[in-house]
C-alpha cells in the first residue's frame, strides 16, 4: 500500500520530461529500446498503484480519454505481435473513450506493445493491446495523451479525502480538491453519528 504518494507521482513528471526529448538515431541500442519500454510500462503500473491507493481526486479518476483503436485482421500471437501494419487496419481509426485504469490496464496486461517514432526521431507513442484483445483490436496511445496523463497524474495531491462505505459495507474513498463553500456542502450530508 503507499502512504506517501509523492514518492511515486514526481518520478512521471521526469518520465514525462524524458520521453519529451528521447530520439532515437541509427545509433540507438536495442537496450535503449528496451528501457523506455520499461520506463513506460513502470510509470502506468505506478498510477495503477495511486489509484488502487486512493492517491488521486475523484475529478481525475472520472476522466474519459478519447483512445484511437484499429480492428485486427489476421491473428496476432508471440511470432508476430510487432507487425502492426499487418495484423490490424491502420486505414480505419475509430475511438473510443476510456478511463485512466483502462489504459493503464491495457499496459500491465498488454501483449502487443509497439513503440512509435516520428519520421525527426522523436517519441511519438505506443501501439498497445491486451492478452484479451491483441485479436480484436490495438490501440494506440498518443505521445500527447501520455504526457497529459503524467502531468495529471504528477501534479494530483488531493486536499479533502472522504471515507463511508456503501450498501455492501465496503469502505469507499473519495479524494476531492474542493472549494471551502464545496467542503462545507459536504460536511452537511453526512450524518451526526458515525
Amino acid at each position: 500500500m503507499i502512504w506517501e504518494s509523492c514518492y511515486w507521482k514526481e518520478p512521471l513528471l521526469k518520465e514525462r520530461k524524458y520521453l519529451s526529448q528521447f530520439r532515437i538515431t541509427n545509433s540507438t541500442k536495442e537496450s535503449t529500446l528496451a528501457g523506455l519500454e520499461k520506463r513506460i510500462f513502470i510509470s502506468f503500473y505506478a498510477i495503477r498503484k495511486l489509484i488502487e491507493a486512493n492517491k488521486l481526486t475523484k475529478s481525475n479518476l472520472s476522466i474519459k480519454w478519447e483512445i484511437a483503436s484499429y480492428l485486427n485482421i489476421a491473428r496476432v500471437d508471440i511470432m508476430n505481435w510487432y507487425k502492426i501494419d499487418e495484423k490490424y487496419d491502420l486505414s480505419k481509426e475509430t475511438y473510443e473513450s476510456k478511463n485512466l485504469r483502462w489504459i493503464c490496464n491495457q499496459i500491465i496486461h498488454s501483449f502487443v506493445f509497439v513503440l512509435e517514432f516520428r519520421k525527426s526521431g522523436l517519441f511519438d507513442g505506443v501501439f498497445v493491446s491486451s492478452d484479451r484483445d491483441k485479436n480484436k483490436r490495438v490501440h494506440y496511445l498518443t505521445r500527447k495523451l501520455i504526457f497529459e496523463i503524467f502531468d495529471m497524474v504528477g501534479n494530483d495531491y488531493p486536499y479533502s479525502s472522504f471515507y463511508y462505505r456503501n450498501k455492501d459495507g465496503e469502505l469507499v474513498v473519495e479524494n476531492r480538491n474542493l472549494s471551502p463553500e464545496e467542503y462545507q456542502e459536504i460536511i452537511k450530508s453526512f450524518p451526526d453519528e458515525v
